[in-house]
């Protein structure tokens, strides 16, 4: 029998993975919760618009340089009709007018003063500014940080809150202020690093650009991006079910076997799971997990968090004395409530290493919080002051014995000395 691969979710990921499964020769399987696959991706008519042919309601094409959606086309005998965007200047349609897109640029971050002066997008003010800025050398970054953090310092505020965040912010459907450079911005994440102007790390980058060029930066398929939906779908056929959840798993003799339904409760966390030998992730509440498999220390993530700690600007330390506060700044780690005093940066990153990536040494279900061995909890606060998560500490004894870290599951990761 050949080996099963059971994927969770008929997003554009799962069926990418259910279509490599296939290929390789194994026995696949793809669970979707909606009643149609794909996702986001999407494509169709736009009411009122009149316009004779469909347009992509989400991804509107896909990095040309990057081979492996490109690969997959081909694959899916959709590579005939790979398309690159026309060499048609972009326009905004701003203030009752449309207005061209400054150039050069990178990542909407414009760094010549004049050709966003010709655009007419910003004022004689905003001009100045930039020029003002632009040119100012600047140190290394050394840590993740906000782009509005970033780059606000190197191009003013009406140039980052006209040009800038509408365009970094669609792509990621935020808000720049609120956007890590690194994950979002990568290529501005590296300007930053290299330290210097603004306007000397783009050119570099613009340079490089244009002197490896070879094809489109971007493509898309004629006729909408839906079109490697349907295709990814039409090729696995029966092997694609809607309308499915994934809800638990049982065990029947030596196999574990995967329950379909409605969702047990409205709150539920990822576990990592075997289905027949095979890994799948599913998401389960703890009670379920405790309930149906005899040994959840290989089903709970060992992690107190699933946080990056670059995503994190805030730290928040409740404990019975009061609440302490680190923030993240541009250099270093500060205590607001201690006139910014800097908070000693190995001490942070131990404290979020711990919370976020620490792998428990045991684990421990329970079906009541044991409230009583509380003795702090730890909120992180993304950059645009939303909490990512809520970790709770707990000690065996007040003085002395286990630590163990909880994120809201009722599931004790335990950890013998981790502080």
């Amino acid at each position: 029998m050949n080996e099963r691969v059971v994927v969770v979710g008929g997003g554009i990921t799962g069926l990418a993975a259910a279509h490599e499964a296939r290929r390789q020769g194994l026995d696949v399987i793809v669970l979707e919760a909606a009643k149609r696959a794909g996702g986001k991706i999407d494509s169709g008519f736009v009411d009122g618009a009149e316009l004779p042919f469909p347009v992509d309601m989400a991804a509107d094409g896909f990095l040309g340089r990057q081979p492996e959606v490109v690969e997959l086309c081909h694959e899916l005998g959709l590579g005939d009709d790979l398309v690159a965007p026309t060499g048609a200047q972009a326009f905004i349609w701003a203030d009752g007018a449309l207005r061209s897109i400054p150039t050069p640029s990178v990542l909407g971050v414009p760094f010549e003063p004049d050709a966003v002066a010709a655009t007419g997008l910003i004022s004689e003010a905003g001009v100045a500014d930039l020029a003002a800025r632009v040119d100012i050398e600047h140190d290394p970054l050394t840590h993740d940080a906000s782009v509005g953090e970033v780059m606000r310092p190197r191009v003013g505020d009406e140039v980052f809150e006209r040009l800038v965040d509408p365009l970094l912010g669609g792509i990621n459907a935020g808000n720049a202020d609120g956007l890590s450079i690194e994950a979002g911005a990568p290529q501005l994440f590296a300007a930053a690093c290299a330290g210097g102007s603004l306007r000397d790390a783009l050119q570099v980058q613009v340079a490089a650009a244009q002197a490896a060029a070879g094809g489109p930066i971007f493509n898309g398929v004629k006729g909408g991006n839906r079109r490697i939906v349907d295709t990814l779908v039409e090729q696995l056929g029966s092997r694609v079910r809607l309308g499915q959840t994934a809800i638990a798993i049982e065990r029947d003799g030596e196999s574990m076997v995967l329950l379909i339904g409605e969702r047990l409760g409205s709150a539920g966390q990822d576990r990592a799971a075997m289905i027949e030998g095979v890994p799948v992730v599913l998401s389960l509440d703890g009670r379920t997990v405790a309930s149906l498999l005899p040994d959840p220390v290989t089903l709970v993530d060992h992690r107190a968090s699933r946080v990056r700690p670059a995503d994190v600007k805030t730290i928040e330390i409740e404990r019975p004395s009061g609440t302490f506060l680190i923030q993240r700044a541009l250099e270093n780690w500060i205590a607001p409530q201690f006139d910014d005093a800097v908070v000693p940066p190995d001490r942070v990153e131990e404290l979020l290493q711990s919370v976020t990536t620490l792998r428990a040494t045991e684990v421990e279900l329970r079906d009541t919080y044991p409230s009583e061995l509380e003795q702090a909890r730890v909120t992180l606060l993304g950059f645009d002051g939303a909490p990512l998560d809520t970790v709770r500490l707990l000690r065996e004894e007040p003085d002395s014995g286990r630590w163990a870290m909880e994120n809201g599951d009722n599931v004790l990761r335990v950890h013998p000395d981790f502080l």
